[in-house]
Order: structure tokens, then sequence, then C-alpha cells
């Protein structure tokens, strides 16, 4: 009945469109409230997280050999440096053999003595 009035049929539309953009909000403070309590869970298992790394730290600093990584660290750094330059001298002496053979002049293919030592810097 009141459908036929421009009046209420004006009220009814801003009332819809009232509960429309109510319901959208409500949304969104839902949305809202979730991310919040996501936030929350968050930043508990970061803190459980961060409280096992610093039990782990504890564990590490009293145990008997704290630095033992650092140390294996340190050591295989000096091998691979001293392996690399004994490989480095032993190719330039290869290299300085097969010259003096060749009464100093290097040939465009190499020797069997230096093809050796290039091979096993590979």
């Amino acid at each position: 009945m009141y459908q036929s009035i421009p009046e209420a049929r004006k009220a009814q539309t801003s009332m819809d469109d009232y509960v429309r953009k109510i319901n959208y909000r409500n949304a969104k403070i839902d949305e809202y409230n979730a991310l919040w309590a996501r936030l929350g869970d968050l930043q508990g298992q970061l803190s459980k997280i961060n409280a096992d790394k610093d039990s782990k730290a504890i564990e590490l600093a009293r145990s008997e050999k704290p630095i033992l990584a650092h140390r294996v660290a340190a050591f295989d750094n000096l091998y691979s440096r001293a392996r690399g330059t004994g490989l480095k001298y032993l190719y330039r002496m290869g290299r300085a053999y097969s010259r003096e053979e060749h009464g100093g002049v290097t040939q465009d293919a190499p020797s069997e003595r230096r093809y050796f030592f290039m091979r096993r810097r590979e």
C-alpha cells in the first residue's frame, strides 16, 4: 500500500541503502577483529620461537664446546685456502718445468705434466 506513495518508496530505498552500508561496516569490523586475533596468535608464536631460540643459545653457551661450529668453519676455510695455494704452486711448477723441457718456449698443446697439474685443480 505504501509502495504507491513516492515518499514511501524513497524512504524504503534510503532504509535499504542504510541497512546495506551497516552490514558492510559490520563485516569489515568482524574482519578487523579477526585480523587482530590473528596478530595475537602470531605474536604468541613469535614469542615462543624467541624463547626457544634463547634457551638453545643458553644450552650452547653451557655446553662443553660452545664454539665448535665456529672452529670447524675456520679450519675448513684454512684447509680450502691451503689446498688452493698448494695446487696453484704445483701448477706453476709444472708450467716452469714444461718451459725448461722446451727451451723456455711453451707450446699451444699442453704437455702431459702440465695437463696433470691443471686436471688436479678441478
